[in-house]
């Protein structure tokens, strides 16, 4: 509710405390679903309470709900959505919650001047077979329907490389013709995966032709986290899951580019 909220000292300096120690080394947060209270004065405090943290945490840098990440090399490109603030009542309409970002995120995406990587990240995933991707709940068919209108053009029209996401506390990784989707929900709780048929699986439009994606790798109930190593010709996503005895290595995937 405020940048005096313990939350923010439970939940993230203490149990973040070792990275003080590592030079030029920040978190950039994405807003997510529990970021935002029903009521809308609720969610401006709260929201701006993460984005003014920034001025009091030496971790923490949050310079708008949505934002293009400064200060990268020239080859690496990262912009950061608020999909809650997108896809908010808005699978049933042609008007997202939110036009401003949207034309935001295509004048940085789409930039010619922009060689190289082109990432994006955002709380909501397009696809996942985790239990968010069902239509069990009216609101998982609302969220993908207005995420497969209002980003993937954006990400299309913008050949972005790789869209992260989290969300479903699931890991996988989806290949499409247009980019790769990392979905990394593991952190802290390990959700089963839906059997196809119970309860069926939601795909929007843009996916339901068969050859429109292909699973790589989706794992569910088990604790992991992901790691993206990044240089300029060569991107390594590496999956790790947590059993009970430490982390192990998991899985990787690498993606090249010529930027001669």
């Amino acid at each position: 509710q405020s940048v005096n909220d313990p939350k923010f000292q439970d939940m993230f300096e203490i149990p973040y405390a070792d990275f003080r120690n590592l030079k030029n080394f920040y978190f950039w947060p994405v807003l997510g679903n529990h970021d935002y209270p029903d009521d809308e004065e609720d969610f401006i405090r709260d929201i701006n309470a993460q984005i003014n943290y920034s001025l009091k945490s030496p971790l923490w840098r949050m310079p708008y709900s949505y934002y293009s990440m400064p200060k990268l090399p020239s080859w690496l490109h990262i912009f950061l959505f608020d999909t809650e603030l997108l896809i908010d009542d808005a699978g049933n309409s042609n008007i997202s919650g939110d036009p401003k970002q949207e034309e935001v995120a295509r004048k940085y995406l789409c930039n010619p001047k922009r060689k190289g990587w082109k990432l994006a990240m955002g709380h909501h995933p397009f696809l996942t077979f985790g239990p968010r991707g069902t239509t069990y709940a009216p609101r998982n068919k609302n969220d993908m329907d207005a995420m497969a209108k209002f980003i993937h053009p954006i990400l299309k029209d913008c050949k972005v490389d790789i869209y992260f996401s989290g969300h479903d506390h699931v890991q996988e990784h989806i290949s499409t013709p247009h980019f790769e989707l990392i979905v990394q929900g593991g952190g802290s709780e390990a959700n089963s995966l839906w059997k196809t048929n119970e309860p069926p699986l939601y795909f929007s439009s843009l996916f339901q032709t068969t050859d429109s994606y292909s699973k790589k790798y989706v794992k569910g109930k088990e604790l992991g986290f992901s790691i993206i190593k990044a240089s300029k010709h060569k991107i390594e996503v590496n999956f790790f899951k947590v059993p009970k005895d430490g982390s192990n290595f998991s899985n990787t995937y690498t993606y090249k580019k010529d930027l001669n």
